[in-house]
This record gives structure tokens, C-alpha cells and sequence, in this order.
């Protein structure tokens, strides 16, 4: 039993999870990561669209793989 009740003190140690990840998110905004990390995400977003790779940095055109 002790285990069990002591995972659950573990798991709500620095309080709520939500409020845990809320606390997070503010303090990547307050130090500007936030910013960086929408950044890298809109940057790897722009590598594909619904048709698949934009580019042919991860994989060559499909056009060049017919031949």
C-alpha cells in the first residue's frame, strides 16, 4: 500500500497536473521560448502539406522516383 499512496504523492507533489503544465507554458512565454518553440514548429509544418513533402530534403520528388 505504501507504494501505491506514495506514487500518488509523487504525481501531485507540485500540484495539479493542469496547473503544472499552465506554469510551464508561462514560463516559456515569459522567456521567450515559447516563441522559439511556435517557430520550429510552423518550420517543420511547412516541410509538408496534404500532398506530402514540399521539398526534397527529407525525400526526392516524386516526379524523380517515377524514372
Amino acid at each position: 500500500e505504501f507504494g501505491g499512496r506514495h506514487a500518488l504523492y509523487e504525481l501531485n507533489y507540485a500540484g495539479a497536473p493542469e496547473e503544472v503544465r499552465l506554469q510551464v507554458l508561462k514560463g516559456a512565454e515569459r522567456g521567450g521560448r515559447l516563441k522559439q518553440m511556435e517557430e520550429l514548429v510552423d518550420q517543420c509544418m511547412a516541410d509538408y502539406d496534404e500532398k506530402g513533402w514540399t521539398g526534397d530534403t527529407w525525400l526526392p520528388p516524386l516526379a524523380a522516383q517515377a524514372n
